[in-house]
């Protein structure tokens, strides 16, 4: 089950689980957040602002290494691109998995202008 949350819960806040802690470095709060949960098992989000101007700032994506390698994180991606409908995106990738599936939503979306750092 896929949801979306607003500033005030601990997954924008950056109150992490351990377990997210330790692999995810988080510099700033997010406004929102898609959490992916299993009952009440968090296994993955995808934290980001969106602003005014349309513009929406990546700021972190993590799936349980449990869950990983069945598209979890591009479906989170995916909501938020279709629910939002941002004109541009910034993201910072930090692993080889990340490259990909940016790389695939930059093709997959190609009226976004995106800023891939």
């Amino acid at each position: 089950m896929m949801r979306t949350v607003g500033a005030d819960h601990p997954i924008t806040l950056g109150n992490l689980p351990a377990k997210v802690r330790k692999c995810l470095t988080l510099e700033c709060p997010a406004h929102y957040a898609v959490l992916a949960e299993d009952g009440r098992r968090l296994v993955g989000f995808f934290r980001y602002e969106y602003g005014p101007n349309g513009t929406l700032r990546a700021r972190g994506t993590w799936v349980d290494p449990k869950e990983r390698g069945r598209g979890l994180a591009g479906a989170l991606w995916r909501h938020v691109l279709k629910s939002a409908k941002p004109r541009r995106v910034w993201v910072k990738t930090v692993s080889e998995g990340g490259r990909g599936l940016v790389s695939a939503l930059v093709r997959e979306f190609p009226r976004i202008k995106w800023t891939v750092v």
